[in-house]
């Protein structure tokens, strides 16, 4: 089974139901997911925005990923990460680092919509369906 981190621009789309969506279901049937605790807090930020129901959208996090806490190794790392990548993606944020470095200690893959995450080994970047 493949590890996969979902970035929070991936759960979105699948907790709106998006024509996005479509193209996660293949990862999320057949993969081992995580979710670091930073994209949940964004992805809660989000839902809340769109007036759609926090307490669903952890729900379904919850039951379908395990939940990565942002420990001292990871933030250091993601700290290390974060810097190099400014210098080639100015626009690149901390919260994408800290997912990076997370992926990293789990020997995992990234599932994102995020183009931010273009280039980067580690990373499936989705083309979004409009």
């Amino acid at each position: 089974m493949t590890r996969l981190v979902i970035d929070s621009s991936a759960w979105i789309e699948y907790l709106k139901g998006s024509k996005s969506a479509d193209k996660l279901n293949e990862y999320f049937e057949t993969g081992e997911l995580f979710t670091t605790s930073v994209c949940v807090s964004e992805i809660i930020a989000k839902v809340l925005r769109e007036g759609l129901s926090s307490n669903i959208a952890l729900q379904a996090i919850r039951s379908m990923s395990s939940i990565i806490s942002v420990d001292a190794e990871i933030g250091i790392d993601a700290g290390k990460i974060y810097f190099e990548l400014r210098k080639t993606k100015p626009k690149i944020a901390l919260s994408d680092a800290i997912t990076i470095s997370a992926a990293k200690k789990l020997s995992a893959k990234i599932i994102t919509f995020n183009r931010d995450f273009d280039g980067l080994s580690q990373a499936m970047v989705l083309s979004k369906v409009e």
